[in-house]
């Protein structure tokens, strides 16, 4: 009996539900981090305007919602689609590397 390696099989798009969901939310924050950098490059102040605070909440939400349900379906479903790192690295930048940005500032 031969043992061969097992061949893992990558691509790009995900396959699996949660994984289209993922990206999904994914995708969302990005847009809604758009139109956040839009509003404050045009002037809008944070606490001014509900609308941008609003968006903001909507893009940490929207950001940790799809690295949570990305590493729920790359843990227990064995997704291999390539994107679905992005909510991943999309959740970690927008959630977590500020607060360490904060902690470790002088």
């Amino acid at each position: 009996m031969v043992n061969r390696p097992r061949q893992v099989h990558l691509s790009f798009l995900p396959s699996s539900r949660g994984g289209r969901w993922s990206v999904g939310l994914a995708v969302i924050s990005l847009l809604t981090f758009a139109f956040v950098f839009l509003m404050v490059a045009s002037g809008a102040g944070i606490f001014d305007n509900w609308l941008l605070t609003g968006a903001i909440l909507a893009v940490a939400v929207t950001s940790l919602a799809g690295m949570v349900a990305a590493l729920l379906v790359v843990l227990r479903s064995h997704e291999r689609g390539l994107l679905v790192l992005l909510p991943i690295l999309w959740g970690l930048v927008v959630n977590f590397i500020p607060w360490l940005a904060l902690a470790f500032s002088p």
